[in-house]
């Protein structure tokens, strides 16, 4: 295998060029990072077994896990792409949760993102 293919990085990708070029980002960027915690009421007499007293919180959060990574390997795309090629166009193999982040930054881009899901993905659960 040819890794040289991969494009390692130091750190997160610079979303300067993305948000510059779709200002309609900017929204999404600003909610990554700021997931609220919310406190989840303790058994009678506040203790858990094992642990001692402790305060439970849950991640509040209305989209996926995913979205901070799936935000990066988008800015990464625009940093990355030759305008003189034509147009960016980003195909993903995933029908989960990154996919789903990455098909709606394209759509608030006008991005084209294409989805491909193996046929020996499991059928949707309902």
């Amino acid at each position: 295998m040819n890794f040289a293919l991969f494009n390692p990085l130091n750190g997160a990708p610079d979303p300067t060029r993305a948000l510059s070029l779709f200002p309609a980002l900017t929204p999404s960027y600003q909610e990554l990072g700021n997931t609220p915690l919310q406190p989840v009421p303790s058994p009678p007499g506040g203790g858990w077994p094992y642990f001692g007293e402790v305060q439970v919180c849950q991640s509040v959060r209305f989209g996926s896990v995913k979205d901070r990574a799936a935000f990066g390997m988008f800015c990464e795309a625009i940093n990355q792409h030759d305008v003189n090629r034509g147009p960016l166009k980003l195909l993903v193999a995933s029908g989960g949760n990154m996919g789903k982040a990455l098909a709606k930054l394209g759509q608030l881009c006008g991005i084209p993102i294409h989805l491909i899901i193996s046929d020996s993905s499991p059928p949707a659960l309902n």
